[in-house]
C-alpha cells in the first residue's frame, strides 16, 4: 500500500484552545488482484524533537469505515484531526498554534482486514503572520516584538508636507508645537506627552533657550520587550535666530519587563528515517505478513529450516544425476562410434 499526502489545512475554523487541521491522503493498492479492505485509521502526533508520538485529542476521518482500495487503484482519505493546547487563548485562523515554536509531525496508520499496517508520516510547518516593517516615507521606526506569540507592537513616524511631525498616523502642525513649548515654560517640564498608545507612548523634547520641540522621543513595549527611538525636527515657523541649544530633562525610561528564557527548540530529527513496519498478531503454528515483513513463531521457523535442509540435500542429489547422465551420454556416443568402426571392417 502506497500512502501520500494530498492536502493540509490548520484552523479553518478556529477555536480559543485549540488546532484544527484538516487535510487528505491518497492510498494506492499495488497489488494486481485483491482490493484491500480499510478497518480502521489512527492518528498519531508529535513535536520535532520529540520522539513520543501521542494520540490527537479528536480524529474524525469523512470517509465510510472499512472502505475498500481496488487493485491498482488509488482511493481518497478524508480526515480531520483535533490538537488541544489549553494555553492557547487566541482565534487563530489558517495557523497552528502549537507549531508557532517548532515543527510538528503527524503519522496516519491503516489497518486492514488481516491485521497489516501501513503508516505515512508528514510535517508542518508554521508559517508566521506578516509583521510591520520600516516603511521608505518614515524617519523614524520604532517596535517592540513578542517571540512567544510572533506579535508586534510599532509606531512609525514621518514628515509631512502639511504638518511638522506624523506620529502613528497623526499630523501634530505649528501651532500644535507652540503650545507644547508654552506648557513648558509654565511647568518647567521639557519632556512633554504628546500621543500614547496601548504599546506606546510619545514625547515631544523641548529646547527652553531656542523656545522649539526639537525632537520627538517614541517609546514601545510588550511584556518582553522594549525599545526607545528619536526622531529630529527640522526647523519650522520663522526663525530669527540661532541660539545655544539647550537639551530637554529626560525622565520617561524603558519599563520594566519580564525575563523570557532563551529555550533552543529543535526544528529537525532523523527518528522517522529508519522505518518500522507494524507487527500484526499471529496465531500459534503459523505465518502472517505484515507490510514487507513475514512473521513466524519459535515452531514454524524449525519446521523451515528443516525443509531448507531437505532442499539443500536434494538439489545435491539433482546435480549428481545432472553429473551421471552426462557421463552416459558420453558413453553412449563412445558405443555408436565403436559400432561404426566394427561395421567398416566387414
Amino acid at each position: 500500500m502506497k500512502i501520500k499526502l494530498a492536502e493540509l489545512r490548520v484552523n479553518d475554523r478556529a477555536r480559543e484552545n485549540a488546532d484544527i487541521f484538516t487535510g487528505s491522503v491518497t492510498l494506492f493498492n499495488k497489488n494486481k488482484v485483491d482490493p484491500v479492505p480499510i478497518l480502521d485509521v489512527k492518528c498519531e502526533w508529535r513535536h520535532v524533537g520529540n520522539p513520543e508520538w501521542k494520540p490527537v485529542t479528536e480524529f474524525v476521518v469523512e470517509n465510510v469505515l472499512p472502505f475498500t482500495c481496488e487493485p491498482l487503484q488509488p482511493a481518497g482519505c478524508f480526515f480531520t484531526a483535533t490538537i488541544e493546547s489549553p494555553e492557547k487563548k487566541v482565534r487563530w485562523f489558517n495557523k497552528a498554534w502549537i507549531a508557532r515554536r517548532q515543527p510538528i509531525r503527524f503519522r496516519l496508520t491503516f489497518e486492514d482486514a488481516e491485521g497489516a499496517k501501513s503508516s505515512q508520516v508528514f510535517e508542518y510547518c508554521y508559517t508566521p503572520f506578516k509583521v510591520a516593517t520600516a516603511g521608505e516615507a518614515d524617519v523614524l521606526f520604532v517596535k517592540a516584538d513578542k517571540p512567544d506569540t510572533w506579535e508586534r507592537e510599532s509606531v512609525s513616524v514621518k514628515k509631512n508636507s502639511g504638518s511638522v511631525i506624523t506620529i502613528d498616523g497623526n499630523d501634530y502642525s505649528v501651532k500644535q508645537m507652540r503650545a507644547l513649548v508654552y506648557q513648558a515654560q509654565k511647568t518647567g517640564e521639557t519632556e512633554l506627552l504628546l500621543k500614547e498608545g496601548n504599546h506606546w507612548s510619545a514625547w515631544g523634547l523641548v529646547d527652553l533657550n531656542c523656545k522649539r520641540v526639537y525632537a520627538i522621543k517614541v517609546l514601545v513595549w510588550t511584556e518582553v520587550s522594549a525599545s526607545v527611538g528619536y526622531a529630529p525636527l527640522e526647523l519650522y515657523g520663522h526663525v530669527d535666530e540661532v541660539k545655544t541649544n539647550q537639551p530637554a530633562v529626560e525622565k520617561q525610561t524603558l519599563p520594566e519587563i519580564a525575563t523570557d528564557p532563551e529555550t533552543e527548540f529543535i526544528q529537525d530529527d532523523d527518528f522517522d528515517d529508519n522505518l518500522i513496519v507494524p507487527q500484526s498478531p499471529v496465531a500459534a503454528g503459523t505465518g502472517a505478513v505484515a507490510g514487507n515483513v513475514l512473521s513466524f513463531d519459535q515452531n514454524s521457523l524449525a519446521a523451515l529450516n528443516a525443509m531448507n535442509e531437505n532442499l539443500k540435500r536434494m538439489a545435491d542429489s539433482m546435480s549428481k544425476l545432472d553429473s551421471m547422465e552426462k557421463s552416459m551420454i558420453r558413453l553412449a556416443e563412445a558405443f555408436e562410434g565403436l559400432a561404426g568402426v566394427l561395421a567398416a571392417k566387414k
